[in-house]
């Protein structure tokens, strides 16, 4: 008994379409896509903008909509454009419709929605539900309320109640990446932990392979004690080393894996070459635990602007935190003068010095500083976009007249861009980390189903 299948790494980012006729022709039994992430930041689920652009979105889509009808497979979609959010999930679904008319096709469409009222969260807070997870910030029912949007991160029954409802094209709001692939194998009774380390090496495609290059479809089977992972095109392969690397990616703990009601125990897990470019995996085991659904939010943080400078001179070099820290009186009573008492201390004003340490900032290990230049990133955040407008320029003005601690001459600077001031506009935090019980894994998610043809 075996179960195989496609993994897309991510949908939006591109894959090579010889691999996934490569992998159509091997007769798998569902193809599985991400297309999902919050690595990118906040704004996708702020609404502000999806990930990629749609002309990339739809590339990948409807050549996986078309492989999967003609070779009558479900094809499942985790995290429509990004962030899951319902709009996502209705675009996604106009594409769907798009690609029925260009290829001819008939098939039946599942949308699951998984955006949660705040109201709902509200509810489960008061009945002591929500829960935490290290490290979380402060939740309670001022910030779920003004929260932009909530998702829910669903695990796999949403997706197994869409196949259920007799969709074959299923196009998921937020879910857990490696939900998409378990649920199927979880469904035909093959072994828990082996469906769920199987899905979290198959969440971001041929990235379980090497060399790394641009993201390319895996493949996937399943057996009784273990799985095999290849990949589909000649030029990479998969090795113990590549598979394994995956155990590490995006978890707090590698040896064990949470999911919507299942933990995983990866410490017993074996990687065998299988062939020069695949490899056997077996050893995981899974357990059933109780039914929480983590929470996806954000928060409007107000207006941003930002401006970048390169500075070579090497008595300014020498004495970088000085010559920053001398212009720090002149711009707080400039903002006083212009925005009122107290105007600079409305903004929350970050400086990273790539260079030294703007990558990790206080974590940075290396406190020397030996380079012969420094690029500066400055950007200032306040509730007010007119005062963001100010003292931004504010700033902006004291750092291009900034006197060199080392000399008495003037400094110089330099700036990238004839535009030295960019405006960011809105920007936003995510502000919940946290699970909710639930009863159903069905409760805050909603499926509609559609027939779409030609």
């Amino acid at each position: 008994m075996s179960i195989s299948y496609l993994a897309i790494g991510s949908v939006g980012t591109g894959f090579f379409e010889a691999s996934l006729e490569r992998g159509l022709a091997m007769k798998p039994d569902f193809i599985g896509a991400d297309s999902g992430s919050t690595d990118g930041g906040p704004n996708a689920l702020a609404g502000i903008a999806p990930g990629w652009p749609e002309a990339t979105f739809y590339r990948d889509l409807s050549l996986l909509i078309k492989g999967a009808v003609t070779h009558n497979i479900p094809l499942l979609v985790g995290s429509c454009g990004t962030s899951g959010r319902d709009w996502a999930v209705d675009w996604f679904a106009d594409m769907a419709r798009r690609t029925a008319q260009e290829y001819g096709l008939s098939f039946t469409v599942a949308k699951i929605y998984s955006e949660i009222d705040a109201d709902v969260v509200v509810e489960k807070m008061n009945q002591g539900k929500v829960h935490p997870l290290d490290p979380a910030p402060t939740y309670d029912e001022a910030a779920a309320r003004r929260s932009t949007r909530i998702t829910g991160v669903m695990g796999t029954e949403p997706f197994l109640a869409a196949l259920d409802a007799g969709a074959n094209v299923i196009l998921g709001g937020r879910a857990t990446d490696t939900a998409i692939f378990a649920a199927i194998p979880l469904s035909k009774g093959y072994d828990p932990g082996l469906s769920w380390h199987a899905g979290k090496i198959a969440e971001c495609g041929s990235s379980a392979a090497e060399p790394r290059t641009r993201l390319d479809v895996l493949h996937l089977r399943l057996e009784e004690d273990h799985f095999i992972v290849s990949p589909l095109r000649d030029d990479i392969r998969c090795t113990p080393f590549s598979v394994s690397s995956k155990q590490l990616h995006e978890v707090s703990d590698p040896f064990v894996m949470v999911e919507p009601g299942w933990t995983t125990d990866l410490s017993n897990v074996t990687y065998t070459a299988e062939t020069d470019s695949s490899v056997r995996v077996a050893g995981a085991t899974a357990v059933r635990t109780a039914n929480t659904i983590k929470l996806e939010g954000v928060e409007r943080a107000g207006s941003q602007r930002m401006f970048m400078l390169s500075v070579r001179d090497p008595t300014v070099l020498d004495a970088i935190d000085a010559w920053i820290e001398e212009i720090q009186e002149d711009i707080r009573t400039r903002c006083d003068e212009l925005i009122g008492p107290g105007g600079y201390d409305q903004c929350t004003v970050t400086i990273r010095v790539y260079g030294r340490d703007g990558t990790m900032g206080p974590r940075e290990p290396i406190k020397s500083f030996e380079g012969h230049e420094a690029f500066l990133v400055v950007d200032v955040v306040a509730e007010d976009p007119k005062v963001c407008e100010t003292a931004t320029s504010v700033i902006w003005y004291a750092f291009m007249h900034a006197k060199s601690p080392g000399w008495r001459g003037g400094g110089t600077v330099a700036w990238p861009f004839s535009q030295s001031i960019h405006n960011l506009g809105e920007i936003y935090r995510f502000n919940v980390h946290h699970v909710i019980e639930v009863d159903d894994p069905m409760e805050v998610f909603t499926l509609e189903v559609e027939d779409v043809s030609t």
